[in-house]
């Protein structure tokens, strides 16, 4: 098993969880609190409130940083 895809045994997981599963499950918990408001057939980006994902995914233990106007989400650096 390579690095990036390390088991973490604090969380119990491994990095496809945190790259993966996290976000979704964020996303699913804006969905079910009513935080994203729009409907239908639309890009994440749009549809999903920036901050507030970003914020959640953070608390999950996952490092996001900008870097040159873009995000550079790097949850795999928890397994190096």
């Amino acid at each position: 098993m390579g690095r990036a895809a390390a088991w973490d045994p604090k969380a119990g997981h491994g990095a496809m969880a945190r790259t993966t599963s996290y976000p979704a499950a964020v996303v699913a918990c804006m969905l079910g609190t009513g935080a994203i408001q729009e409907r239908g057939v639309l890009p994440g980006e749009l549809a999903v409130p920036f901050g507030p994902f970003v914020s959640a995914v953070r608390a999950g233990g996952n490092e996001v940083a900008e870097q040159g106007g873009c995000l550079d989400w790097a949850p795999w650096r928890h397994a190096l």
